[in-house]
């Protein structure tokens, strides 16, 4: 091979890329060694460049999917949401009204809360009031504990707040809510406060509270 023809080569396998420099070195070799007809030269440059174009076709491709996954992860981010979400609101509008029509009270609210049980009483409207009963001696635990170390959500403002009042009353005239902020301004004796919410309980305290009500109804 001439001088003008090796630089042709080596010209055009680079502009190919991706091809081992070793394979190149044996060819160039073997071709000084004994003659090659410029047919399969020219079968063999073909074959390269047919196995290059595949091999850049298939990562193109492989980046493409690679781009669209990340892609759709960052929709997926953009519309998750951000604001806090009542769970435990949710829950309760969940039930079925069939066996929500039994949890209705039908006793006067200070006579309920010195009947000496534990009790959720939540309502929508301060007129008509639902409640059901906790006897579970470990569920009552599971609730102080959620009521002492639950990892609530604060309420933004800018958020439309719920209508519905929820409380635990411990049958002795004292109730605390889980949408108040775990202090002395929680507990209520001898009522059921009204209030504004402050915080949301999470997601587990909210399925928790829902397991508990639906064993009963």
């Amino acid at each position: 091979m001439n001088n003008v023809n090796e630089k042709k080569l080596a010209y055009l396998i680079n502009e190919l890329g991706m091809i081992d420099d070793r394979y190149v070195d044996e060819a160039l070799r073997a071709y000084q060694t004994r003659p090659v007809k410029k047919g399969r030269l020219a079968i063999m440059i073909a074959a390269i460049a047919v196995g290059t174009v595949m091999l850049i076709t298939a990562s193109l491709g492989i980046m493409a999917r690679i781009y669209s996954g990340f892609d759709k992860l960052n929709d997926a981010v953009e519309e998750a949401p951000t604001e806090t979400t009542d769970r435990l609101g949710q829950t309760l509008l969940s039930l079925e009204a069939e066996k929500l029509s039994t949890a209705v009270l039908d006793a006067p609210i200070d006579q309920v809360i010195y009947d000496g049980n534990t009790r959720f009483i939540w309502t929508y409207d301060g007129l008509v009031y639902y409640s059901v009963t906790v006897r579970d001696p470990m569920a009552l635990r599971d609730l102080e504990a959620y009521l002492e170390t639950d990892r609530s959500q604060s309420v933004d403002e800018n958020n439309a707040l719920s209508d519905l009042r929820f409380w635990i009353s411990y049958g002795n005239g004292i109730s605390v809510s889980p949408y108040l902020e775990n202090n002395q301004g929680r507990i209520s004796v001898g009522t059921l406060s009204d209030y504004s919410p402050e915080i949301y309980p999470s997601e587990q305290f909210a399925s928790f509270i829902g397991r508990l009500i639906e064993n009963q109804l």
